[in-house]
């Protein structure tokens, strides 16, 4: 009964792997369909026709997938949404904060976009991710943990910038870095 089991679990990891895989394509050939249709268009009433593609019939305008929100703004955003937070918020919070005021990230799965979330703002000097409490402006104090909040004024370089004097990993390690 085990075997059969385990052959199962196998099975059910392979099925997963394969449909992460047409998701992909499909996503890449939604891109692939949409540039194809920008460079058809031409302002014309041929080009708001629908387009046929492989016996599947598609309108330009569900091609096209929303533009990827740039860095700058992403920052922006981030920082004014937690400025007006009263507690951090997890990183599944804040992705769903994000989205709702219209930030959009691409990626294959919500884990890839949620990932990439998170990797954008342990790269931003004024955002911290507060262990077992989420991410947090970095300037703020929260009390419930224990976090007192960066001293650092905007204009001063974060001892977590790459412009920072080079420290030692022991006073790093003192630090938290």
């Amino acid at each position: 009964m085990q075997d059969v089991l385990t052959e199962l679990k196998k099975r059910r990891e392979l099925l997963r792997s394969q449909l992460s895989k047409i998701e992909e394509a499909i996503v890449q050939y939604e891109q692939w369909a949409a540039n194809v249709s920008s460079l058809l268009s031409d302002g014309t009433e041929a080009a708001a026709k629908v387009h046929s593609v492989g016996g599947a019939e598609l309108a330009p305008d569900d091609m096209q997938e929303a533009p990827q929100t740039s860095v700058k703004d992403f920052e922006e955003i981030s920082l004014d949404l937690l400025a007006e937070i009263e507690h951090p918020l997890q990183r599944g919070e804040l992705l769903n904060e994000l989205e709702s005021l219209g930030v959009v990230i691409h990626g294959k799965d919500r884990a890839t976009i949620a990932n990439t979330m998170a990797a954008r703002l342990s790269r931003m000097d004024k955002v911290v991710n507060l262990k077992g409490y989420g991410y947090w402006l970095a300037s703020r104090e929260y009390s419930p943990a224990n976090y007192t909040g960066d001293t650092f004024e905007a204009a001063e370089v974060s001892p977590r910038s790459e412009n920072a004097p080079e420290q030692s990993l022991e006073e790093n390690a003192l630090k938290g870095l």
